[in-house]
């Protein structure tokens, strides 16, 4: 997958660990999940999100970090910990595009 960052303006919120990340997401999620997300919970099989949902799961990245993914192809994302490491993987590229040269 190749993506790049561009910045949205919008706001970004400090999430420091899983478990926050989980909060913020179940939050946003338009499907009702009564169980406990994990890092391992399947989006689609056990939340039963369908690729509209998904998209809004990117979004909610973006909106997290501040900056728009340009994505050439969707990224797989099949559990919440894979959400997750997209999030650390857009603040990682954030974080190396801020450093000095």
């Amino acid at each position: 997958m190749t993506w790049s960052v561009n910045e949205t303006g919008a706001r970004r919120v400090a999430v420091e660990t899983i478990d926050q990340f989980i909060a913020e997401l179940r939050d946003v999620m338009l499907t009702e999940y009564p169980g406990e997300l994990a890092p391992d919970t399947n989006l689609f099989t056990d939340v039963g999100l369908d690729s509209l949902e998904l998209f809004h799961v990117v979004v909610f990245v973006e909106d997290l970090t501040g900056f728009e993914l340009a994505i050439e192809e969707p990224p797989q994302l099949e559990t919440v910990g894979d959400a997750y490491n997209l999030y650390l993987g857009v603040m990682a590229a954030l974080s190396a595009n801020s450093e000095p040269q």
